[in-house]
C-alpha cells in the first residue's frame, strides 16, 4: 500500500503505478535476462495497487480486484 496516493483518484492511482513500471520496464529494457524478474515486479507492483484502492476504498482486496 502506498499512503502518498491514498487522496487520489483510483485512476490517477491506475496511472501513477503503469508510469513507475513503465519507467522502471524502459531503464532495464537493455539489460539481458531481466523480462522474467520484471514480470515478478509487475505482480508486486499490482498487488499494491489493489491493496491501496482497497484503503482508499475501505473495501477488501478481494473486492478491489472486481472493480
Amino acid at each position: 500500500m502506498r499512503p502518498q496516493f491514498l487522496d487520489s483518484s483510483v485512476a490517477e492511482m491506475v496511472i501513477a503505478y503503469n508510469s513507475e513500471l513503465r519507467g522502471l520496464a524502459n531503464y532495464y529494457a537493455i539489460a539481458d535476462g531481466v523480462k522474467s524478474s520484471l514480470d515478478g515486479l509487475e505482480l508486486v507492483m499490482f498487488r499494491s495497487l489493489l491493496a491501496t484502492i482497497a484503503a482508499r476504498q475501505r473495501i477488501t482486496r478481494a473486492r478491489a480486484w472486481q472493480i
